[in-house]
């Protein structure tokens, strides 16, 4: 995984004794944020396939920042759970449809996820990030 540098892997995951990355917002001087961006493909788009990306955050930050690339380019969620930040853990995720998906198949995926720029609030926290898809018949 590669990072801006503007984040870090801290404890206080989900999952108790477990690690989350963690980003600091413009209340604590980093106006820049911080993303995580998968190093390398984590696979290519499959044709008639409904993709699901989920993860968690914490922390009264915003912008949060959560999506799929296809070969670098942000894929447009078909619908998406996007909870204001607080401080216990809460769900995000997108839905991709194969209809959305169509131009991009055969494309490598990457994903992002992090605290975007102009970050408002103190930190915040990414945890139990997961894309599964399934193919629709």
């Amino acid at each position: 995984q590669n990072s801006n540098l503007q984040g870090f892997l801290a404890a206080g995951g989900k999952k108790e004794g477990g690690n989350a990355f963690s980003c600091n917002g413009g209340d604590w001087g980093s106006r820049e944020g911080g993303l995580l961006v998968s190093a390398a493909p984590i696979g290519k788009i499959q044709a008639n396939a409904t993709y699901v990306l989920v993860g968690y955050g914490a922390g009264g930050v915003t912008p949060i920042v959560f999506k799929m690339l296809a070969d670098g380019v942000a894929v447009t969620p078909t619908s998406a759970i996007d909870p204001q930040l607080t401080d216990g853990w809460q769900k995000f995720s997108r839905t991709y449809a194969p209809a959305d998906l169509a131009k991009h198949v055969g494309k490598k995926i990457t994903i992002v996820c992090g605290l975007g720029r102009d970050a408002k609030g103190t930190q915040g926290s990414i945890d139990n990030l997961s894309l599964r898809y399934f193919i629709v018949p």
